[in-house]
């Protein structure tokens, strides 16, 4: 355990409550109709901890899972679903599933492990169709959906979005529209799901830039 400079945390527990995000899951993973809020003080860095969360055991015959299966699943900034493997501090007998390697603070769900295959990213190209900019990418078998996200500014990245949301789609198209006859320029970055809403690394960064002419120059 490494607390760096983490000196405070707020848990907030929702019982009988099922996370907003929680359709992302599409597989319909059994998860515990509960979920936990926790954040830390302002600042907060450079700690790991192992985090265990308490469950009781109506709740877990409601939901059909083996407690050896239970493990936490993080609701991350990027939009996605990120499950930590069990840890072996995880006690049937005291109702506790815990997870070691905590770096970051979230909404947290208790569910059954996903076994489905990563995402994988997608390699997407950008074209420019009137006043539109269409997004393409290829299938591939692992990915069941794709966050488009899209910013003004060059730097874009979903691990650090800002206010910055995606848009959600199961297609392997995404337009744009009058992107390319607005001024000032766009940039995207496409992130695969697979079907627990584990997202995958994210694609290269593409964009389209409008540059105006002045006669003579």
């Amino acid at each position: 355990v490494t607390l760096g400079t983490l000196s405070e945390i707020t848990v907030l527990g929702y019982p009988d409550a099922a996370h907003d995000y929680e359709g992302l899951n599409l597989l319909g993973l059994p998860v515990l109709d509960r979920y936990f809020s926790i954040t830390a003080n302002d600042g907060a860095s450079d700690f790991e901890l192992t985090l265990c969360l308490a469950y009781a055991d109506d709740e877990v015959a409601a939901a059909g899972i083996s407690e050896e299966d239970l493990v936490l699943c993080r609701w991350t900034p990027e939009f996605a679903w990120s499950c930590l493997a069990r840890s072996a501090s995880s006690d049937t007998d005291t109702n506790l599933a815990c997870a070691d390697g905590l770096t970051r603070f979230s909404d947290w769900v208790v569910s059954a492990a996903c076994t489905t295959a990563p995402a994988v990213a997608p390699d997407v190209t950008a074209t420019a169709s009137g006043d539109d900019v269409i997004l393409t990418w290829l299938a591939d078998e692992a990915n069941a959906q794709y966050q488009v996200w899209i910013s003004t500014a060059p730097d874009l990245d979903p691990e650090q979005p800002g206010d910055i949301t995606p848009v959600f789609t199961g297609e392997l198209i995404y337009v744009d529209h009058g992107s390319a006859a607005s001024a000032g320029n766009h940039f995207y970055v496409v992130r695969a799901l697979n079907a627990c809403g584990a997202a995958s690394d994210s694609s290269d960064r593409t964009g389209e830039f409008t540059f105006g002419l002045t006669p003579g120059d």
